[in-house]
This record gives C-alpha cells, sequence and structure tokens, in this order.
C-alpha cells in the first residue's frame, strides 16, 4: 500500500501507520494508534514523557538534567510558536509542551523555558520549577534538596559547582561567584551540551525572505548570561501540557509520517505584533523554520549522531533542523465496501461491485469524512477519476466552521481525472476538518460514478519528537486502546542502510506487541 514512487527518498525514514480492514468494515476505527522504540522518547503524553526522564534516573537532579537533554534534542529557537486554536486566539497552548514539541519543535526563549519549568514542575520530575526573566531573555531554575538550580535549555547552560557534578548552580551561587560558569568547561563542570552557539547571530537579515530588523535573533552566549543574571527576577509558571497524541485511525486511512518536508506545507498562519504602536507584522516564518547548523550543532556530542544523518542545504545553508511533514491519506478504488466504514456518513451512494465503481443510487448522493490528527493541517488535495453521464457532475466541499459551512473546492463536469487542492488559508490552525463528496446524476442511478478517490492531507510535525531507528537493535512497542474484530494495523518503517533502501513491515491485530529491527551503519 505504500510504494516508492509515491515519496522521493533522500536519506530519511518515513513511518505508515494503515488501517487495512477485513470484511468487517462496521467494526469501527483503530482507536489511539501508537509506536514508539527504546531508542527515543515516547511523545504520546505528558506522562509518556516524564516516564522516558525517569528512565534510569535516580533522582530529580537526574531526572532534569534528562529534560535538559531530551529538549535540546527535540526543540530549537525559532520564531514564538502562538499557537491559535480555532476559530479564535487566546494563546491558551502556547506554552502546552506536548503539543509543542510533536507538531513545531520550536520557539524562542521564554516560551522554551517556561514550557521547561512548566513541565517539571506539573510532572513532578523536579520539587518543583520557575521562569526568570533578565534583559531581553527568559530562562528558567528547578527546584530539588533544598535549593535552587539555573537550567536554561535554550542556551543550552547549567553548570556544577564540584568536579563531582553533583550539585547544579542556582543563579544566587553564580553571581557571587562567576567563575562557576565561566571557569565550567575548563573545570569539567559543564553541561552537555555548553552554550553551543556562544551568542553568534546565526539568523542574519540576509537570510529571511522578508528583512526584519527586530528579528535579528542573537544565540544568547555566556557572556550574556553572566551580565545579565545579577538583575533576574523570578516568576510563576504552571503552564500544563494537556495535549495528547490520541486519534482514530478508520479503515483504508494511512498515516504517513516523515523526517523530511513537503515544500511550503508548513503553518504560517499567525501574526506577530512588533513594536510599541502595535504595528503588525508577517510571522518570520515567511522563512521556512529550519536552524542553520554554522557548524556548531556538533558541539551537543551526545545528540550530534541523531540530528547529524539530516543535513540539508536550505537557501544555501547547511541546516540540520528544520519543519517535517506527515500526510493522513485516504485511498479506496472500490474493490470492496471499506468507505462505509472510512466515511462518516454515505447517502444516496453505494459500491457496485461488479463494476467497482461508486455510483448515485438517487439522482445527487454524498460522502462526508472527518480528517483528524494530533497533528496541525497545513495543505493536502482531493482527486480521483470521475465517469460521468452529460448533465452529471462530481463536486468537492470541505467545511471551514465548528457549524456547517463549506465550501466548495471544485467541481468536474465531464468525465476523467480530477484534482482539486486544499488551500492552506482554510486550514489556519486546524487539527480536523471535513470533506465532502458529491455525485450528481442527471439520468437515473448509476449516471454518476467515481473510479478512484484519494483524500490526502498534509499535516506538519516535528521529526525529532519521532519514533526513531538508531544503529544495532531496536525494540518497537505498538499500542492502541483497541484494534476492532476483523482489522489489522500495519506498521511500515522505511530507512537508508549503507546506500540501499531497507523496508520492515508488521500487521499488528492485537495490541501491544513488541518487536525488534536492526539497522546497521552510521
Amino acid at each position: 500500500m505504500f510504494h516508492k514512487k509515491d515519496f522521493k527518498l533522500r536519506g530519511i525514514v518515513l513511518f505508515v501507520l494503515v488501517m487495512a480492514a477485513g470484511d468487517a468494515f462496521a467494526s469501527g476505527p483503530i482507536v489511539n494508534p501508537w509506536v514508539s522504540t527504546d531508542r527515543s522518547v515516547n511523545t504520546f503524553d505528558a506522562s509518556t514523557i516524564a516516564a522516558g526522564m525517569r528512565r534510569d534516573a535516580e533522582g530529580p537532579g537526574e531526572r532534569a538534567v534528562n529534560f535538559y537533554r531530551f529538549f535540546r534534542r527535540a526543540m530549537f529557537p525559532y520564531s514564538n510558536r502562538n499557537e491559535y486554536p480555532f476559530p479564535l486566539n487566546d494563546q491558551s497552548h502556547m506554552f502546552d509542551f506536548v503539543r509543542m514539541v510533536n507538531v513545531y519543535g520550536y520557539s524562542l526563549c521564554t516560551q522554551g523555558n517556561w514550557m521547561f519549568a512548566s513541565f517539571l514542575k506539573q510532572t513532578g520530575l523536579t520539587e518543583d520549577a520557575r521562569g526568570i526573566t533578565v534583559p531581553g531573555h527568559g530562562t528558567a531554575e528547578a527546584y530539588w534538596d533544598g535549593k535552587w538550580h539555573f537550567i536554561d535549555a535554550v542556551v543550552g547552560c547549567f553548570a556544577y559547582t564540584g568536579r563531582d557534578r553533583q550539585d547544579i548552580a542556582s543563579i544566587d551561587q553564580i553571581i557571587a561567584d562567576s567563575t562557576i560558569l565561566s571557569r565550567a568547561v575548563l573545570q569539567g563542570r559543564a553541561s552537555m551540551p555548553f552554550c553551543p552557539w556562544g551568542g553568534e547571530q546565526v539568523y542574519p537579515e540576509a537570510a529571511l525572505a522578508v528583512p526584519d530588523r527586530w528579528y535579528g535573533y542573537r544565540k544568547y552566549g555566556l557572556g550574556f548570561l553572566l551580565g545579565t543574571l545579577p538583575q533576574y527576577e523570578a516568576v510563576e509558571v504552571n503552564e500544563l501540557s494537556s495535549h495528547t497524541m490520541a486519534f482514530n485511525l478508520r479503515p483504508g486511512f494511512k498515516l504517513i509520517r516523515m523526517w523530511d518536508h513537503e515544500p511550503g506545507m508548513y503553518n504560517l498562519s499567525y501574526e506577530y505584533h512588533r513594536d510599541k504602536l502595535n504595528r503588525i507584522s508577517p510571522s518570520p516564518a515567511l522563512l521556512p523554520p529550519h536552524h542553520p547548523a554554522g557548524g556548531k550543532e556538533q558541539r551537543d556530542e551526545l545528540n550530534w549522531p541523531i540530528i547529524k544523518p539530516y543535513r540539508k542545504t536550505i537557501n544555501g545553508r547547511d541546516s540540520y533542523r528544520y519543519y517535517a511533514n506527515g500526510r493522513l491519506v485516504y485511498e479506496d478504488d472500490f474493490c470492496d465496501s471499506r468507505i462505509a466504514g472510512a466515511a462518516d456518513s454515505v447517502l444516496g451512494l453505494a459500491v457496485n461491485g461488479s463494476r467497482q465503481v461508486l455510483e448515485n443510487v438517487d439522482s445527487t448522493g454524498e460522502a462526508v469524512f472527518t480528517l483528524e490528527l494530533p497533528y496541525v493541517f497545513v495543505g493536502g488535495s482531493v482527486s480521483g477519476v470521475a465517469e460521468l453521464v452529460e448533465g452529471g457532475w462530481a463536486a468537492v466541499y470541505m467545511d471551514v466552521g465548528q457549524a456547517e459551512q463549506w465550501v466548495c473546492l471544485g467541481v468536474k463536469e465531464t468525465a476523467g481525472a480530477f484534482d482539486f487542492q486544499i488551500p492552506g488559508r482554510l486550514l489556519n490552525e486546524r487539527y480536523s476538518f471535513r470533506i465532502k463528496v458529491k455525485l450528481h446524476g442527471a439520468h437515473g442511478p448509476g449516471s454518476a460514478r467515481l473510479q478512484s478517490l484519494k483524500l490526502d492531507a498534509i499535516c506538519q510535525l516535528n521529526m525529532y519528537s519521532l519514533p526513531l531507528l538508531a544503529p544495532g537493535k531496536n525494540r518497537v512497542t505498538v499500542r492502541a486502546g483497541s484494534i476492532g474484530e476483523g482489522n489489522s494495523l500495519k506498521v511500515t518503517y522505511r530507512w537508508r542502510e549503507k546506500g540501499w533502501d531497507r523496508e520492515h513491515v508488521r500487521v499488528v491485530r492485537e495490541a501491544p506487541v513488541t518487536y525488534e529491527i536492526e539497522v546497521a551503519g552510521e
């Protein structure tokens, strides 16, 4: 069900979920299918992420360091990600780490570090945590064993007070003795990584599609911190991470999660207040989210082996971090009746098994589909092949509101192929939407038919939150809330190994199940 011609491989990994229904098409969807590996962090929800941080950690200090390392791998500094729940913006999800790490994978300093602190606090990884403001920056401290500990997950900075690397220094300790930070590397007390960007500006104005001086963003370095930490103010943070990666997979649908992206298919639906005059500027995401390496990524020796394979040249610069996409796809050639389980409703249409078509049984019939994911949608298309007698038509509509507000994406009035685009502007921060396919036969039942239908919805995701494979043996676990009788879940990994395309397929009928995939090479 997945063919090489569908996607061009560029040394990436594709993750495919396919629900292959048997004869029991009415048995319902597969509920909350999810895959994790022992080589990556399970990002299904806050509890699974926290469990990954507790693994092999003896106390709150080790848990905080584990989270710091994961945060550094999965999140990178870019424009604030102000989540706009449809249809109104309340920014309620701006600090939801589960949402941000799975869907976007980027944020600026205050948003990033306050998510970091909130997650430590909310999940009990540490006894307490708080946000810290200094001039021009937002950072964080965590509390355990009777004291505060300074950890900046965005800058990449903390330091142990002694060579035994047991106690992470507080801001007050650093203010009293700046050499705790300034001599940390020399004395072997520094975090890994430790201020990898060194305060250099890595987003020069020339790199932006539209020059915008407010966004000359520096990667704040050690010198900046030593100059501003004495002016710190503590801020209470307690933001929830309530998002989950739960969703239902219906018969015939597949979710493809890529370690790469479709050009232009990323979310840039918000606007940014850029100055005291309250003038509004378009998002800096006019430049697709990417993080030029500048030769500094390899300073994170712990995460570098994972990050290294994904180098791409974007705007003439080497980049290892960038947005990625997924696809939720439903394809039907009407060789069976899977549409009965895939669609919300089918009215006035029926599958003609002898001709393998979907045809009208009333003068006008329709099928309505809900496309829903825990990832934000950014575009897509509806395509197919129609058989139409003169006067008939096939039309595709999209529901664009909370109440039924259908917008016509296109009408086909002659026989042949059609391909109607789903405009990104209609998907403004949408995690679900509906598609309606209508057939009108001008000459009675069977005078309007579809030979095939494909719904292809593209979403945005953070590839560094995915259940990756690493060299050696990988233990893969497939979970699901339920897999209906007669249904199965096909899990496919695709990757490139020593120059060869590799594939591993597992059909799952009962969950959970655990199995191994062995990967060779670098």
